[in-house]
């Protein structure tokens, strides 16, 4: 019996600190973005009509297609099938993952300063994360799109950003290490892009 009261009550005690970093991650987050993160979804994705369905279809004829899928439909910003489109954004590639919210904030803050959008390059995702970062929108509404570590820093060299190891993310670098590209589109079977025309990061 006392051997079951010392589990629950570290079990107990596991709990509360995990919630307690929850509030502290998502405190952190609120003031770098400057809102409440409720305030910032994104909204659903809408049906493209004939004319935005072409054009799209067409960016997709033009560009390569690489390997680096949506990570989840959710950030989706054209339904049927779930397809993410973005112009003008900063790309972070991290073909050693990514671990927290927080190594992203300095990336996901710089994105909003500058109204630009946030491609994440990732061989995977943390559902928790995955759930934070779908309530950052706005300016800085992210686009995770998930690749191996060899299509992550091939998509670095295209778009002229520097692979981001845990360290740079850890150390708040990663800002430094962005690529650009003019627009991307994503779904369920890879992305196209086009790096000719991207702003260089601020």
């Amino acid at each position: 019996m006392r051997g079951f009261l010392v589990v629950l009550l570290v079990g107990l005690v596991l709990l509360a600190l995990a919630a307690w970093r929850d509030r502290q991650t998502r405190r952190i987050a609120e003031g770098r973005l400057g809102a409440p993160l409720e305030s910032l979804t994104p909204p659903s994705p809408s049906d493209p009509d004939a004319g935005q369905r072409e054009a799209l279809e067409s960016f997709r004829a033009s560009q390569p297609r690489y390997d680096a899928v949506l990570a989840d439909q959710r950030f989706a910003s054209w339904a049927k099938p779930p397809t993410a489109e973005a112009a003008q954004v900063d790309l972070l590639c991290c073909p050693e993952g990514v671990g927290s919210l927080r190594e992203l904030l300095p990336s996901l803050q710089k994105a909003r300063a500058s109204h630009r959008g946030l491609v994440l390059v990732c061989p995977g995702f943390d559902e928790d994360l995955l759930t934070h970062l779908v309530t950052t929108g706005g300016p800085a509404r992210p686009v995770p799109l998930l690749a191996s570590p060899q299509t992550c820093r091939e998509l670095a060299d295209l778009t002229g950003a520097t692979p981001a190891d845990r360290t740079d993310l850890q150390s708040g670098a990663a800002p430094r290490l962005h690529g650009t590209a003019r627009r991307v589109v994503a779904d369920a079977t890879g992305c196209w892009l086009d790096a000719s025309l991207g702003e260089p990061p601020a």
